[in-house]
């Protein structure tokens, strides 16, 4: 698939392709809460097992309770009979959860929509029912709202179950994660330089500004989240939080086989090629760069899963994907410049830059080097 120039900033509805299929309330009173603060919305698919888990992290947020749970199941197959899905929502038999079961399976990216739609928060939040929510997940992502003019989304770091990952080189990621500051604000350089959201999981947004872009379009799979929120920043203001609030589960899925991979790959090139496109200084620095992060994400795939990419998979890079050693390089130094640069701890609100706060921001970063020794 072939991006076209701009075409991610374009609105389009992306609910309208549903609308014609219902999502029945099968349990729970929409009357008890109507207008909560938070929606966590919950999309599932044949997983009640873990679905358990998810909603159990759900319902045990402390210190906040201005909210409600929908989840909502894509299994039309079960529509006319009870599935273990159904049972586990009413053995919970509380009021906070609302379960709905769409008519017609809409597919990842369509339930996701459809989430939004059904949410009536006017915070939202979406919880894959193989994710976690820790207990303070909602105190302190709220907490940052308050005290943020002008915040839209937050983006609250996870911890990351992969399995397929050494242990010590994921323990030398999440020290790595240390090194950043408390509070930053995304900006457009971060999604072209990489993708910054990662598993889109503890993400507080206006629901009303997710429905203005058009929500997700799945003609991008399997990048449709990082297109979405690469639009939602050039409109409105996303922060990262750099405390871990939630956990990302990877486990062995249809998303993670080696052609999809590639696809991503491919959705990321064109976007990257649209960010750098935005003015002529980008247009100039970042010549090389999609085609960079290309071949790092493919060599990445090779070293996952041990299997030997297809000429005919490249195809979007060229006859001939090479990059000169000293430009790769002068790239892959620069992005660890770049995360370096974001390393220094940033407040949320503008202050004065005076020699006294710079020197105190290299301090709290020398002092969090220190705990990679």
């Amino acid at each position: 698939m072939n991006i076209e120039k701009n075409d991610i900033f374009k609105y389009k509805n992306n609910f309208k392709k549903y609308s014609h299929v219902k999502s029945w309330l099968n349990f729970g009173d929409p009357n008890y809460k109507s207008k909560p603060h938070l929606t966590i919305a919950i999309p599932t698919y044949k997983r009640p097992e873990m679905l358990k888990e998810a909603i159990d992290s759900a319902l045990n947020q402390k210190d906040f309770d201005d909210y409600e749970i929908i989840v909502v199941d894509n299994d039309s197959e079960c529509i006319s009979q009870i599935s273990k899905t159904e049972e586990l929502i009413k053995n919970y038999n509380n009021p906070k959860i609302l379960y709905y079961k769409n008519d017609e399976n809409l597919g990842i990216y369509g339930n996701w929509n459809r989430c939004i739609e059904l949410a009536r928060g006017k915070w939202y939040t979406m919880l894959h029912d193989d994710d976690l929510l820790l207990e303070d997940f909602l105190t302190e992502v709220f907490k940052l709202i308050k005290n943020t003019p002008k915040i839209s989304c937050v983006k609250a770091r996870h911890y990351i179950y992969d399995q397929r990952i050494d242990a010590k080189k994921k323990k030398f990621k999440e020290k790595l994660k240390n090194l950043r500051g408390k509070v930053q604000r995304y900006n457009e350089l971060d999604f072209l330089i990489s993708n910054p959201i990662g598993g889109p999981v503890g993400i507080v947004m206006e629901r009303e500004k997710a429905l203005a872009i058009g929500g997700f379009n799945e003609e991008y799979y399997p990048s449709s989240d990082y297109v979405f929120f690469t639009n939602y920043c050039t409109k409105y203001n996303i922060y990262y939080y750099n405390k871990v609030l939630c956990f990302y589960r990877i486990s062995k899925n249809e998303s993670l086989n080696n052609g999809t991979m590639i696809k991503a790959t491919r959705v990321h090139y064109d976007v990257i090629n649209i960010l750098r496109g935005k003015n002529n200084f980008r247009n100039f620095f970042f010549k090389e760069y999609s085609l960079y992060f290309s071949l790092r994400a493919l060599k990445e795939i090779k070293s996952l899963w041990r299997v030997e990419v297809k000429k005919e998979e490249m195809q979007f890079l060229g006859d001939n994907p090479r990059l000169n050693p000293l430009v790769y390089y002068f790239y892959f130094i620069f992005k660890g410049l770049w995360i370096l640069k974001r390393s220094i701890p940033l407040r949320p609100f503008k202050k004065k830059r005076t020699f006294k706060n710079i020197i105190s921001r290299v301090k709290n970063l020398k002092f969090s080097l220190l705990k990679l020794k």
